[in-house]
């Protein structure tokens, strides 16, 4: 199973009618609405009965803007105690481009905000190129679930970035068309097989 989610705000008309980004991308899509207190606001997508080890499980895709990410990462912390309390739910995965490396967010910056603290556990290591791009190896793209429960439910060492570029034979100019950031997925345990949760995001800076 592969559940995609895009900036809608920079999903424009021309990718909206180009069928060799659907095709190399993924067969459902959220397309998230715009604006709030992220850059796209976290749109919460609960799945239940999933064939997955976690029966009800919480998504919240996510896209900060990137002179924001410090502000708009701390406050996730929020929303994710928003739906704990509402739901009565505690298996939690934000997802996305969280704009978390480089210039946007210092590693001693990012120490300070709130889903960094010992509840959560950050999948995607921060040596991981998400991007692209050949002028940076930023890990800009992250999976970030809540307690020990989700934790549990990963299959370990599953979480990464998917260099479709690579995977699909891509020119630059070909890849740069569908994303300049690289998908990150991981993979839950299940009771016969593997779910396969991948997000993806385009943006131009």
């Amino acid at each position: 199973m592969k559940i995609a989610a895009f900036n809608g705000k920079n999903l424009g008309h021309k990718k909206v009618h180009d069928k060799s980004v659907i095709k190399h991308l993924t067969k459902v899509i959220i397309i998230l609405p715009l604006q709030q207190k992220c850059s796209t606001p976290p749109s919460h997508l609960n799945i239940k009965n999933c064939i997955s080890v976690v029966d009800d499980l919480v998504l919240i895709p996510v896209h900060t803007k990137p002179e924001d990410s410090l502000k708009e990462l701390d406050e996730l912390h929020d929303v994710v105690e928003d739906i704990r309390k509402k739901w009565k739910n505690d298996n939690i995965m934000l997802l996305g481009d969280f704009n978390a490396d480089g210039r946007y967010l210092s590693k001693k910056k990012k120490e300070k905000i709130r889903i960094c603290s010992s509840s959560y556990n950050w999948l995607i290591d921060d040596n991981v190129d998400t991007t692209a791009s050949n002028k940076n190896d930023n890990t800009y793209d992250r999976i970030v679930v809540y307690g020990q429960t989700m934790l549990n439910a990963i299959v370990p060492n599953s979480a990464k970035s998917f260099n479709f570029q690579q995977e699909f034979d891509l020119t630059d100019e070909e890849a740069l068309g569908i994303s300049d950031h690289y998908p990150v997925e991981v993979e839950l345990k299940t009771k016969d097989a593997v779910t396969y949760y991948t997000y993806y995001t385009e943006h131009s800076y």
